[in-house]
């Protein structure tokens, strides 16, 4: 009886053992279907209010500057950012810039990818076009990359030092990528803050001072177009030559070009004078692109041979003046130069270097016109005939840097009685 019990224990624990890893292996089977949700609880205490969209300072009120649409109120109306103009393109570029850094022309090329791939057919990044202009070659391209210039001689091998008027970065080597949105450069003609420059000997790259921030902040400024500052400092640089200094030494101190009349030198078709919408950029440039440069000027007959300067003759005989050696001579000199032959609009412009003041006119007025009286109160910067007449002579002179005869010799040019 006795074993009897102890083989029963040994097999009920054996029973137990197998029912028990029977239970275990079910716990792995598929869970069974979710049951059903229970009650909701009861509501919680309702948080403190948030900042109304409006609310710009946060202080619980509608102040008057927070009435974006002035309307009077300040409600949700106000909360649309075009009721406060924040998405116009002077501010929109100043905020953006003033949260992010410009980071070069990606910056510009992530919303005006469009206007970079039309910048890379532009002469101002280009540096050619068709050679209109240049016997035999009138229907091929060629500019300053590959031909010799009267303005900078020539790029090849100069690309460092010349490319610093370039609209482009890195252009310093004969392997510049000219099809590289990345490398033009939109801040050195879109800059309205006056204080971009190029640096020297770098192929375009910015001057390390110069904040690109807030040049970049500045573009949208005046609906964005380059005005006259943006091209004064290349047009600058080629007013500086002997052949052109003699009439622009004379022009920057007596005539202050309006803007409008500035950018009439380019923006208008050949023989309109009626300025183009500012707004409509391309067909300005594609204006400007068609014009063909005046390399002429009056026929030589319509030109006196000589000028006799008598009014103020007293010690010295009157001066005897090559009129029309001297235009021919300027003429010559700027025959090859493509931005005076742009800026020069008609066979008369180049008579305004001496007569600065007059109409564009064969027969300009004379100069005691203007300069009659030793000293005119009413003009007190207005010198009187002797004074202009030395004045623009000498000037002419010294800024061309004549050698014969020098400014200062005044037998050279006056006999005495």
């Amino acid at each position: 009886m006795r074993h009897t019990r102890y083989g029963d224990s040994w097999f009920m624990c054996l029973f137990a053992g197998v029912l028990l890893a029977l239970a275990i292996a079910g716990c792995e089977g598929d869970d069974g279907a979710p049951g059903r949700d229970g009650v909701d609880g009861a509501s919680g205490a309702d948080g403190t209010d948030g900042i109304s969209c409006w609310d710009l300072n946060a202080n619980g009120v509608g102040d008057p500057e927070e009435d974006l649409n002035n309307d009077g109120v300040v409600d949700v109306r106000d909360c649309n950012a075009l009721a406060g103009d924040v998405y116009g393109a002077e501010k929109l570029h100043a905020g953006y810039f003033t949260e992010n850094d410009y980071e070069g022309t990606q910056s510009c090329l992530n919303c005006h990818g469009l206007m970079g791939m039309d910048t890379l057919t532009k002469a101002h990044f280009t540096w050619q076009g068709l050679a209109t202009n240049i016997a035999g070659v009138e229907t091929e391209i060629h500019g300053k990359n590959d031909i010799i210039n009267n303005f900078c001689v020539a790029v090849p091998s100069n690309e460092g030092r010349c490319t610093q008027c370039h609209a482009g970065y890195g252009y310093d080597d004969k392997n510049y990528d000219f099809g590289d949105m990345k490398n033009v450069d939109c801040l050195v003609c879109h800059d309205q803050s006056g204080t971009y420059q190029k640096a020297k000997t770098t192929a375009g790259l910015p001057e390390p001072t110069v904040d690109l921030n807030v040049v970049a902040r500045s573009v949208a400024e005046n609906d964005g177009i380059p005005s006259r500052k943006n091209c004064i400092g290349c047009h600058a640089n080629n007013q500086k030559k002997p052949e052109c200094a003699g009439c622009h030494n004379s022009i920057s101190r007596t005539q202050a070009f309006e803007e409008k009349d500035s950018c009439r030198m380019c923006h208008t078709a050949a023989g309109d004078e009626t300025l183009l919408n500012p707004q409509d950029k391309s067909l300005a440039a594609s204006l400007l692109q068609q014009r063909t440069p005046v390399t002429t000027t009056y026929p030589d007959e319509l030109i006196p041979e000589q000028v006799v300067i008598k009014e103020i003759s007293d010690q010295y005989e009157p001066v005897k003046l090559p009129h029309r050696k001297i235009v021919k001579t300027l003429m010559a000199n700027i025959k090859d130069n493509n931005i005076a032959g742009y800026f020069h609009r008609d066979e008369g412009t180049l008579c305004q270097g001496c007569h600065h003041a007059s109409p564009e006119t064969r027969k300009p007025p004379k100069c005691s016109s203007c300069h009659g009286k030793p000293f005119d109160a009413t003009h007190p910067l207005r010198p009187g005939l002797m004074g202009a007449y030395h004045q623009q002579c000498m000037e002419c002179h010294s800024a061309m840097g004549l050698k014969k005869p020098k400014a200062t010799d005044c037998k050279g040019c006056h006999k005495k009685k």
